[in-house]
């Protein structure tokens, strides 16, 4: 299991310590699992509890319902519970993508809004279970959550001196794609189903690097001229020695469209700088030796032709430095008042390269959205190469494509990602097929 069923605890002082009553045995194994450390808070984590069940849950700092539905509240703040939140494990709890807040049938909602999905299907499926948690039945869920608190949650005292009252704040957990840089992230909404804020949370090594590395993006994004309403603010960033929290403002806006408009190109070129140095001399390119040399063996061989290549190819090339977005992906985009604003800067780059964010959306919008072959792909950046984009010459462009694809390359292994992963197998596919080019040019 990888560990979605469990992002409920978030709501929970850390660290903790589970005593588990019932329930299967997938769930009961991951909780058991978590090495309690000797200050950890007892809670109490039942499976389909009834109500003399609650006659041991004095002891406990926090109470876990799973499966609950039915269970007295009113007895759980009898017995000093102040700080109580029901939630909807959606679409199942042994397969969580989002636990999402039964407060009200508003906020649940307004909770299924904040994901944009860009394929239909998606979008139709997205609509229907919105019309039935709007409409208070509770036939659009299976499992029902309660968390049951002594004191408020550490993420309402986060978010409460920056975002609203400490009563009328609700909180959807996104679970994370299922990977090595899996990490939840929670919506705050206020009782009006406003988006008041992004709380994220990184427990592993990885997810303390790519949130720390986040937060020093926002404070220095906020320093430059020209971005305020096009990335979010860093409101607040704690370290309670198990997590890593960050609480950021909401970039507002619709979904961004799948292609690149003129607003995409607009706000990439704000986040190039004015002055001019040789592309090699960038941080991006010369920290990018030594990463291929720390690779995995699996990719070394095609990672330092690719290198070579890069080098080669760019050597004669000056850029204006740029700050990289690293994962500009519709997904991560909003559109408002005709421009774009961009969120999620954990991969996020201070002296860049320029064209790496739009390569970058490109074959993610190709890949994962449009499902283009190879084939497809590959075309899309010959011709790119062939119309001279942005005023490059053919052998940068190349540089460009080939530094593109190996700094991703090298970025999934340094991640954990398999080399089997699709994203990994095709960026492989892409640096052969770009080296073939530059040998047959």
């Amino acid at each position: 299991m990888d560990g979605r069923s469990l992002e409920w605890k978030q709501l929970l002082p850390s660290p903790v310590r589970f005593l588990v009553h019932g329930g299967s045995d997938w769930l009961r194994d991951q909780l058991t699992a978590i090495e309690p450390a000797p200050d950890a808070a007892p809670v109490l984590m039942l499976w389909e509890p009834q109500e003399n069940h609650l006659e041991n849950v004095d002891e406990y700092r926090a109470f876990v319902a799973i499966r609950s539905r039915g269970l007295n509240l009113a007895a759980l703040r009898t017995r000093g519970f102040r700080d109580i939140r029901r939630y909807a494990a959606f679409p199942s709890l042994q397969d969580c993508r989002w636990f999402i807040p039964l407060d009200s049938p508003r906020v649940a909602a307004v909770a299924f809004a904040i994901y944009t999905p860009y394929k239909r299907a998606a979008r139709i499926k997205q609509t229907a279970v919105r019309t039935a948690a709007r409409s208070g039945l509770p036939g659009w869920y299976r499992d029902e959550i309660i968390v049951a608190q002594r004191a408020f949650s550490p993420l309402q005292d986060l978010a409460t001196p920056n975002v609203g009252s400490r009563n009328s704040l609700h909180f959807v957990i996104s679970t994370g794609t299922p990977g090595p840089t899996r990490k939840p992230t929670i919506a705050v909404l206020d009782d009006h189903g406003t988006h008041r804020g992004i709380i994220r949370v990184g427990e592993s090594d990885i997810q303390r690097s790519l949130i720390a590395n986040e937060a020093a993006m926002l404070r220095m994004l906020a320093e430059v001229r020209g971005l305020q309403g096009h990335v979010p603010s860093l409101l607040a960033h704690v370290d309670d020695g198990t997590r890593l929290i960050t609480l950021q403002s909401v970039v507002s806006g619709k979904p961004a469209p799948a292609n690149l408009t003129t607003s995409h190109h607009e706000l990439l070129s704000r986040l190039q700088l004015p002055s001019r140095k040789p592309a090699l001399s960038t941080a991006f390119m010369e920290a990018l030796p030594d990463r291929v040399q720390s690779a995995s063996a699996d990719i070394q061989p095609i990672a330092r032709a690719a290198l070579r290549r890069s080098q080669s190819l760019l050597d004669s090339l000056e850029v204006s430095p740029t700050i990289n977005h690293g994962d500009f992906a519709p997904w991560n985009l909003r559109v408002t008042r005709a421009s774009i604003a961009a969120f999620d800067w954990e991969y996020g780059l201070i002296d860049g390269l320029p064209l790496l964010d739009e390569i970058h959306h490109q074959f993610q919008t190709d890949f994962l959205l449009h499902g283009a072959t190879m084939r497809q792909v590959l075309n899309r950046l010959r011709v790119q190469r062939v119309t001279r984009h942005h005023g490059y010459t053919h052998n940068h462009l190349l540089g460009l494509q080939t530094t593109y694809a190996l700094h991703h390359l090298v970025q999934r292994r340094e991640l954990g990602y398999h080399r089997s992963d699709t994203l990994t197998t095709r960026l492989l596919e892409v640096l052969t097929a770009l080296g073939a080019e530059e040998t047959s040019a």
